[in-house]
């Protein structure tokens, strides 16, 4: 289903469960991480734009969301639960792959995070 975020709404929370992925239709918003080095700051580390797609990583590998998602101004976009693109992904061979590349980005972002890069 199409939702509509009012500009200044957080859309996804980093840190929260993550139960649906989006994909914007129109409007921008700003993907923010929190900065470790000033609690309660937050670092903007890109704008999202129409067609662009946020939040299925957390869904594929079960895990909480690694960023906040901050409408810049109204944003027009569709939901997909996590039952939907589970079934969509289980449905095919795909799924497999896509779970895979999930885990792995992950798991390369959090070696990142503790300063040893990938190995």
């Amino acid at each position: 289903p199409l939702h509509v975020f009012q500009a200044g709404r957080v859309i996804v929370r980093e840190g929260d469960r993550a139960d649906a992925a989006y994909i914007i239709t129109a409007g921008r918003c700003e993907v923010r991480k929190r900065d470790p080095g000033h609690p309660g700051r937050s670092i903007a580390l890109r704008v999202l734009e129409p067609g662009d797609v946020f939040g299925e990583t957390a869904i594929f590998a079960d895990s909480p969301r690694s960023a906040s998602v901050v409408a810049l101004e109204d944003v027009s976009a569709v939901v997909v639960d996590r039952a939907s693109l589970e079934e969509l992904v289980a449905s095919t061979y795909l799924g497999r792959f896509v779970r895979a590349l999930a885990d792995r980005f992950l798991e390369v972002e959090s070696r990142a995070r503790q300063g040893s890069g990938p190995g």
